[in-house]
C-alpha cells in the first residue's frame, strides 16, 4: 500500500482535474490499481466486488504527469474497470499505449484535439453520450 504522504501527493494531483472532488480518501481498489499502474503492470479488476474507479484517477495516469513530470511509462493496461465521472481529456497529451478493455464508461469521453497515445478500448461499453449521441469525441 502507498503511504499517507503518497496518497496526499496523488489527491492533490487529483485534484486539478476535478475542483468539486472534496474525497480525501482512496477506496482499497483505488490503491491498488495506482500502485499497478505505478509499477507499469496491469490492473485486472475482473473479479473484485468494488469496480468503481473514479475518472480523476484514469484522467491522472492517462496524461502521466507524476511527481510534476512526465512518466516514462509506456503502457497503462486497465481491465473490467467502472470509470464514473466525465473523462474530459481534449488538448492533453497522453502517455504511452493505453489499453482499457472490458471496461463501462458512466459517461462519455472526450478526446478531441489530444495527442500521442493509441487508445484500446476492445470490450467496452459507454452509458452515456453527448449531446449528439457520441459517445467519444475524438479527432482520429
Amino acid at each position: 500500500m502507498l503511504d499517507e504522504i503518497a496518497l496526499n501527493t496523488i489527491y492533490c494531483k487529483l485534484s486539478s482535474f476535478n475542483n468539486q472532488n472534496s474525497k480525501h480518501n482512496f477506496k482499497n481498489n483505488e490503491q491498488e490499481l495506482i500502485v499497478e499502474c505505478l509499477n507499469r503492470k496491469k490492473f485486472d479488476l475482473t473479479n473484485f466486488d468494488d469496480k468503481e474507479i473514479r475518472i480523476e484517477i484514469l484522467a491522472w495516469l492517462m496524461t502521466g504527469y507524476w511527481n510534476g513530470q512526465p512518466s516514462n511509462r509506456n503502457r497503462l493496461e486497465i481491465i473490467g474497470a467502472k470509470f464514473v465521472g466525465d473523462l474530459k481529456l481534449s488538448e492533453l497529451t497522453l502517455n504511452g499505449v493505453i489499453i482499457l478493455n472490458n471496461c463501462i464508461f458512466e459517461n462519455f469521453i472526450d478526446l478531441s484535439g489530444a495527442k500521442g497515445s493509441t487508445i484500446n478500448l476492445k470490450g467496452s461499453s459507454f452509458l452515456g453520450t453527448d449531446k449528439d449521441g457520441d459517445a467519444i469525441i475524438a479527432d482520429r
